[in-house]
This record gives structure tokens, sequence and C-alpha cells, in this order.
């Protein structure tokens, strides 16, 4: 997995050596976590339209998109 690549691959030490405050390492390590978490993870873009369903959410909508992607996919994939 990615984001396991990404966290083996910090250098550890340099969150916790010299740090007395709790607060200063907890910044620290977000500092250093957050961007390889952002880089493994990235934010989707859905919009929604005053046409879509009430129930539909950004989550639903980007769900059913990424549905019929992998539809088309594989349905030109194993075509004879």
């Amino acid at each position: 997995m990615a984001i396991l690549r990404e966290l083996e691959s910090l250098d550890w030490n340099m969150i916790t050596s010299n740090i007395q405050n709790v607060d200063e390492m907890t910044l620290k390590f977000y500092e250093k976590v957050w961007p390889k978490f952002d880089k493994c993870f990235p934010l989707i873009k859905v919009k929604i339209s005053s046409r879509d369903p009430p129930f539909m959410s950004s989550l639903v909508k980007h769900v059913l998109k990424r549905g019929t992607a992998e539809e088309r996919h594989t349905r030109g994939k194993y075509r004879s």
C-alpha cells in the first residue's frame, strides 16, 4: 500500500527527538504525516446539481460515477 510505504519512509526520530513538549511533538507529527496522507488520499471534487434527487450526496454521486467508469473499462476489455 502506498500509505504504508510513505509512512515507512518517514524519519520518526526527527519527530520525537529534541522535543520536550507534547504540543510541539504533535505539531511536528502533523507537519510530517499529513502531506503523506494527502498524497495517498487526494480529495475528490463532485458537483451536485439542482437537478439531482434530494438523496444524492457527493459520496453517492462519486461512487455511481466511479462504478460506471469501471464498467466501461471492463466492458471493453471482455468484448469478443
